[in-house]
């Protein structure tokens, strides 16, 4: 099994069990590798789980993601929040009937100082689109009068990662779609 098949692999463990309730035996035999083969790619659990964060968000930037699309306005950006959302939610990383937990990642990867920085850049990236999409919205006129961009942006992100969140705690699973998402996210702005 290639690294990155293993580190895809973690990844899937450590967002179902968290770091500590996942073992090398346990991401050994979701590889069908035994524990040694992971020590000729990884030091430690340690190593793995801060390559298993980097490939996460390497694969969630700028370069990656539908999100960062250049010629998208605010309300383009909304819509692909809302798919991609909406695509977390019947998402193709649901592994064995469990919705990955993408949280337990976040909190998890703050104990490294290496994930936090990553974190931090992933987060200041997000931020630093919505907020250039919501000016640009305010500037052409597309939004209520009298806000201000800041804390339209930070709304935007803190509705996007609340519904993930409730998502992920299964609250309100059957009434959340890609339309009622975009409405949502539009009540802060439209």
């Amino acid at each position: 099994m290639r690294k990155t098949e293993i580190i895809g692999e973690s990844l899937k463990q450590f967002m179902n069990k968290g770091y500590d309730g996942t073992s090398l035996s346990d991401i050994a035999s979701a590889c069908g590798i035994t524990k040694a083969a992971l020590y000729h790619h990884f030091k430690n659990k340690d190593d793995l789980f801060v390559s298993a964060v980097e490939y996460y968000y390497a694969n969630n930037n700028e370069n990656s993601s539908p999100l960062f699309n250049k010629d998208l306005d605010l309300d383009g950006v909304v819509e692909v929040t809302a798919k991609l959302i909406s695509q977390y939610m019947t998402n193709e990383l649901i592994i064995s009937g469990e919705v990955p937990n993408q949280f337990k990642l976040i909190f998890d990867a703050f104990r490294f100082d290496t994930c936090r920085v990553l974190l931090g850049g992933h987060y200041s990236s997000v931020y630093r689109l919505f907020k250039s999409k919501v000016e640009e919205a305010i500037a052409n006129g597309n939004t209520r009068e009298g806000l201000d961009a800041d804390i339209v942006t930070m709304a935007l992100i803190n509705v996007t990662q609340g519904i993930k969140l409730n998502r992920t705690l299964m609250i309100n699973d059957n009434e959340l779609n890609e339309e009622v998402i975009i409405k949502q996210l539009e009540s802060i702005y439209k």
